[in-house]
């Protein structure tokens, strides 16, 4: 609790203090990293020393763009050069408690070296997340997320333990039938679930499909995971269950979850942003070129995370498109907050001359068609014409070319491109999208 406070009064405490008291505090942090990576571990002492930097040139957290930054091509170079963990950690697998992997959504997952004194402070930092969220002793929280070798069913299970939830380990619908996740609901009087919203609404219809009313199960707060949470599908989480919802975003490159919604930009869905938490963690917005974006400006998400000091990230691109925010926020917690994501960098499409994102075509869909459930977008070539078609979920088939009218029309009018639309039964892009059976369904397909 001395490193990492997570009850949220002690949270609130801890960043009301004065700017001079958190940044005296932040720069006793960052260069603690610094040494560590100079002194012990040789993918970044390789990375600096050819870059021509030395030990003294970093000295505060003013000198970080000094650094070069690493992306996930490094982190595999690395594990290609010293299989199977890489050179890019402080310790070895002797050392270790557990080895976790990433989640895979670009590539082959990659090994990440956990220690019991990492389990600690992922801990607290999970635990802040619950706390902030209001879960604490006499919530009964269900984890529906897959325990595997991917930290976020653990993660969230070790914050769960810390606040003191009474916790039903369901793990995902792949583990779980969705049928038996809702009789735990049922019988266990589930009050929190930790889930994609996908899967809250697969859920929802599975509930409606028994004749009972999703707001009638008793949730009464949903932490999303995995997935971009756009203000309009929280919108719709919030109205089906009648619970609110509220978005983090968290890592297994960093171990951390690093923001989370306070209760005012959780009732804007989210339209204030995440508060970022800037003792663990400094987050960066870089522009193609790896210069700082403006405040508000949409960029690539950038990390130096020092909760796993088995494994700190120094100007890790996550190539997550993000943006950062500094104002005021009116909960009074003073620390920076990011905004909505627009999505993963390499899941932009690009037709016609024009960047098309995910959050940006989730929100032209729910403000077209409500009744629109799951959805996925494919780019493909025909001859000399790109063609992008959505296809788009739902149970009133009747309105099909209704539906298709109304998505086109809008869809034009917010991105100057008209798509093709398919209107198919509920389920009909799972088999492509993967929802409900990983973590991180895929809706963005360039098939040119």
């Amino acid at each position: 609790m001395d490193e990492y406070p997570w009850r949220k009064r002690d949270v609130y405490d801890y960043f009301s203090r004065p700017a001079e008291d958190l940044d005296a505090d932040l720069q006793r942090r960052f260069m603690a990293t610094i040494d560590l990576a100079w002194e012990r571990i040789p993918f970044f002492r390789k990375k600096w020393t050819e870059a021509g930097l030395t030990p003294a040139d970093i000295r505060s957290t003013a000198d970080l763009h000094k650094l070069p930054t690493t992306t996930i091509h490094d982190m595999r170079a690395s594990i290609e050069s010293a299989p199977p963990y890489g050179e890019h950690w402080a310790v070895g697998p002797e050392d270790c408690d557990s080895v976790m992997t990433t989640g895979g959504t670009t590539g082959f997952p990659r090994p990440v070296l956990v220690t019991r004194e990492d389990i600690g402070r992922i801990t607290d930092i999970g635990a802040r997340i619950w706390s902030m969220a209001g879960v604490g002793r006499g919530d009964v929280a269900q984890v529906m997320a897959t325990y595997s070798t991917h930290g976020a069913a653990w993660i969230a299970h070790w914050g769960l333990q810390r606040v003191g939830a009474l916790i039903v380990p369901a793990s995902s619908g792949v583990a779980t039938p969705t049928v038996r996740q809702l009789d735990f609901i049922e019988r266990f009087g589930v009050t929190t679930a930790y889930c994609t919203a996908t899967y809250a609404r697969i859920l929802a219809e599975a509930s409606e499909a028994r004749g009972i009313d999703p707001r009638d199960l008793g949730i009464r707060k949903f932490v999303g995971l995995g997935e971009i949470l756009s203000p309009s599908k929280r919108e719709a989480l919030e109205t089906t269950w009648n619970a609110k919802a509220y978005d983090l975003y968290g890592t297994m490159e960093t171990l951390a979850w690093s923001s989370v919604d306070c209760e005012a930009s959780r009732e804007s869905h989210g339209a204030l942003g995440m508060h970022i938490w800037s003792d663990s963690q400094i987050i960066e917005i870089l522009d193609e070129n790896g210069e700082p974006c403006a405040p508000g400006e949409y960029g690539d998400l950038t990390f130096t995370s020092w909760v796993s000091l088995a494994g700190p990230k120094v100007r890790y691109r996550m190539g997550d498109r993000a943006a950062l925010v500094t104002d005021p926020c009116p909960c009074g917690l003073n620390t920076p907050r990011l905004l909505p994501l627009a999505g993963r960098v390499d899941d932009m499409l690009r037709i016609r001359s024009q960047n098309i994102w995910p959050a940006a075509i989730e929100d032209t869909l729910r403000r077209a068609a409500p009744e629109v459930g799951d959805w996925i977008a494919v780019a493909e070539r025909r001859g000399p014409r790109e063609v992008l078609t959505l296809h788009v979920e739902t149970t009133a088939l009747e309105l099909s070319e209704d539906i298709s009218e109304r998505v086109v029309r809008e869809f034009k009018a917010a991105t100057g491109v008209k798509p093709e639309v398919s209107v198919v039964p509920i389920g009909g892009t799972a088999e492509r999208s993967g929802a409900g059976k990983v973590l991180k369904a895929r809706r963005i397909f360039d098939d040119r």
